[in-house]
């Protein structure tokens, strides 16, 4: 065989002990998340039990309708709302950061995580020109002006803001709203984070634009192993960019699993409603929206909080919580999943 001559005969080779496991450790690893809020009568559970993983180089999408906790969750992960009460474990490279004073946490944010928000509006300083924001993170974290100077420029200009030089010294009430979702993005990843969370970074541009700014992530995530956690209610966008996909639904994680087998043949009854609420090239008739509404954080009912939605309940799901379980290539929350595509019903 080629190359067998440069081999040598005496190299050691690593042998797990008994239990261990030699598979690469995730880049992050989000077990039993709980994230709760003050309220009136006392603490708001907006996320419960939550769990994700995203390896280097991997995109994960997060999706589920309005307030079923996608954003939440996100600015848990990066202790970003003081007021929250936040419990699990959030493990990153091997770090919790949950267990890391505010000092440790902020040296984390903008260098090992990127976060882009949905609202522009409400992520760029009104005050503060365009240039000193993208560049904040890369001095926090000691580079020096003129190498952050140009790592912003060449990140402005790399996801297609005219003259990035000059309009560096433009504030956010001169770009237009498409442009300032792309200063956000620049925010997020001018400094090459190991993971991007980004929620919602297409809203406001058009489709060519969305398709500029998802293939700059997509070449970092090549480039640099960057691991990506999409949060979307963009189903089409997700089957094009993501590995996996991760559905939540109020507050809960109902379904994980790769994106094609996930389209292909949704194992839980939400997921399953979800995409057929949404238009697709490959399938005829009239859209099928989900029945009901979403269930509120103050008065989600027992048992499973999609059983009052869901034709296929039965008098368990209103009764006990089901426990997550892996069924082929996905992880589901249900006592009574859909079949397999080509097994038909039960």
């Amino acid at each position: 065989m080629k190359g067998l001559d440069t081999v040598s005969l005496n190299m050691e080779v690593p042998v797990p002990a008994p239990g261990e496991d030699l598979a690469p450790r995730p880049l992050l690893e989000v077990r039993d998340l709980t994230v709760s809020y003050p309220g009136p009568t006392g603490p708001v559970e907006i996320v419960s039990g939550f769990d994700l993983t995203v390896a280097r180089g991997e995109r994960v999408a997060l999706v589920g309708e309005s307030g079923s906790g996608k954003s939440v969750t996100a600015r848990a992960l990066l202790r970003l709302d003081h007021r929250a009460a936040v419990s699990g474990q959030v493990v990153l490279d091997g770090t919790d950061l949950l267990t890391l004073d505010a000092r440790a946490m902020r040296a984390r944010r903008g260098d090992r995580i990127g976060l882009m928000l949905q609202d522009p509006m409400t992520t760029l300083n009104p005050v503060r020109t365009i240039g000193s924001q993208v560049m904040e993170s890369l001095r926090v974290h000691g580079v020096g002006r003129a190498e952050a100077r140009r790592r912003a420029v060449e990140t402005l200009d790399r996801l297609g803001i005219p003259d990035a030089a000059r309009r560096m010294r433009a504030y956010p009430h001169e770009f237009s709203g498409g442009m300032r979702q792309r200063v956000c993005l620049a925010m997020a990843i001018v400094a090459h984070p190991d993971l991007l969370i980004a929620d919602e970074p297409t809203t406001a541009l058009d489709v060519r634009v969305q398709e500029q700014v998802l293939s700059l992530i997509d070449s970092l995530v090549v480039e640099l192993g960057m691991g990506v956690v999409l949060i979307t209610h963009d189903l089409g966008l997700v089957a094009g960019f993501a590995d996996r996909v991760a559905v939540m639904y109020a507050g809960r994680g109902v379904e994980s699993g790769p994106v094609h087998d996930l389209y292909r043949s949704p194992r839980h009854p939400y997921t399953s409603g979800l995409l057929a609420s949404v238009p697709r090239v490959d399938r005829d008739g009239a859209l099928a929206p989900i029945a009901g509404s979403p269930a509120q954080p103050t008065s989600r009912p027992g048992g499973c909080a999609f059983h009052p939605r869901c034709a296929r309940a039965e008098a368990d799901c209103a009764v006990t919580l089901p426990e997550v379980r892996r069924l082929g290539p996905a992880d589901v929350a249900c006592h009574h999943p859909l079949a397999l595509a080509g097994e038909g019903t039960r």
